[in-house]
């Protein structure tokens, strides 16, 4: 068998290039790690990528390097000054990240087949077909995209504006209305927003409020859950939406006629539902999420908003560590958003530092750092509060904190959460 293609010159004079002139970073825009076919020239990059606000010269990089104890993996400090001797013309960067990228691609093709060969005589060939359908979309999906003119891009602009101008906000609504007044105009597609929250606080149920409202309002949308099943998803949203006690839904021997007919008025809404899906993902990677996105995309016939439930239960793949195992999740999310054109809103746990630090109240978006760099890479966080974490007493009504919103404001939102039926609701 042939070596996998490794476009080695091509990655050296593309490393070299962005290290003599960081702006020619954004040249490169969509090149990921991964696409990188030598490990020292990933490393590289990332590091590249994580000095890239202060300036990512040769001295930021390899000190980056050093201090996250990876540069000896790289060939040391001698390697990455190597990479800027006899670096080709600036301007040739866009070719080389077109080349980086199309060998990749070769590489993950040709990995895919050799595992797809080996399910289809080793397993059913259910399997064989599946795997089959999850190559097909990853490699199709890391071909999407195109330039467009900045016509295209402005025309779409005017009749958004139109639209805002009128009040017929183009963005997904969150369910609770002094939220989407601090959000407004809304969700927007190609944003990745993370919902951060301590356990037993509630992001499951905000995640479902959200996909409710916009289910009601004819949006598209699939959710997409790695630790609950689509069963107790569905028993979630139907005690949301008819107000039916969750218990009560559980055992519905308890229920009363009246209950008995909010709860069927309820299934048969969601039932004929055109525009709903769930997915079942158990330890789930991005590529495995991007391929549901798309079946769902496929069955819905379009696609608008995408709810993960939740991060921490992605598989990281072989990252050198959990923190950028994490960090590389996050960007390969935000490019996901992006790339599918979908509001991709992701339930995260917080660190342990939201859930001791006795010296503050509330949590902020610093609390999603020791998952890796989510804060950066989001366009906005929102996270859940409901207990005051120095006295243990209950905060009556909650909070929805606005912790980070790239185009927009910042804010607290005061909301009530109720248990039985896993709601979120306007506060009073």
């Amino acid at each position: 068998m042939k070596p996998l293609p490794v476009p080695i010159e091509a990655e050296r004079a593309l490393l070299g290039a962005v290290l003599q002139k960081n702006a020619l970073t954004a040249t490169a825009e969509g090149l990921q790690a991964d696409d990188f076919g030598l490990p020292a020239h990933r490393r590289v990059w990332r590091a590249i990528l994580a000095c890239a606000g202060d300036g990512a010269d040769v001295v930021s990089v390899t000190d980056h390097l050093h201090r996250a104890g990876e540069l000896e993996a790289v060939g040391g400090a001698e390697t990455v000054s190597g990479l800027v001797d006899g670096v080709p013309r600036l301007s040739s960067v866009a070719r080389y990240s077109a080349i980086i990228q199309q060998d990749a691609q070769r590489r993950r093709i040709i990995e895919g087949a050799l595992r797809l060969g080996t399910i289809a005589q080793e397993r059913t060939a259910e399997e064989a077909l599946q795997e089959l359908q999850r190559l097909s979309g990853e490699t199709s999906a890391r071909s999407a995209g195109g330039v467009y003119s900045a016509k295209r891009w402005a025309d779409e602009e005017e009749t958004d504006f139109r639209r805002r101008l009128e009040g017929k906000a183009p963005g997904l609504p969150t369910g609770l209305h002094d939220l989407d007044g601090l959000l407004s105009p809304g969700l927007q597609p190609g944003e990745l927003w993370f919902v951060g929250a301590r356990p037993s606080v509630g992001k499951t149920s905000f995640l479902l409020l959200l996909l409710d409202r916009n289910v009601r309002r004819g949006r598209r949308c699939v959710h997409l859950a790695l630790e609950m099943g689509a069963v107790r998803n569905l028993w979630r949203l139907l005690s949301i939406r008819s107000g039916v006690l969750l218990a009560s839904i559980r055992k519905p021997v308890e229920m009363d006629e009246a209950q008995r007919e909010a709860y069927s008025r309820a299934w048969a809404e969601l039932h004929e539902a055109p525009n709903l899906a769930f997915h079942d993902c158990p330890g789930a990677s991005v590529d495995e999420l991007a391929w549901r996105i798309r079946q769902a995309r496929e069955a819905l016939g379009g696609l608008d908003l995408v709810t993960v439930d939740y991060f921490q239960l992605i598989d990281f793949g072989r990252a050198e560590s959990g923190y950028e195992g994490r960090t590389l999740t996050a960007q390969k999310l935000a490019a996901l958003a992006v790339r599918e054109r979908v509001a991709l809103v992701v339930g995260s746990q917080l660190n342990r530092g939201a859930e001791t630090d006795s010296e503050r109240d509330r949590p902020t978006r610093a609390d999603l750092e020791g998952t890796g760099r989510l804060e950066q890479v989001a366009s906005g966080v929102l996270l859940l509060h409901r207990w005051n974490r120095r006295s243990g007493d209950p905060i009556t009504p909650g909070e929805i904190i606005v912790d980070k919103n790239q185009d927009g404001r910042l804010g607290i939102v005061r909301a009530e959460y109720f248990g039985p039926c896993a709601r979120w609701q306007g506060a009073p």
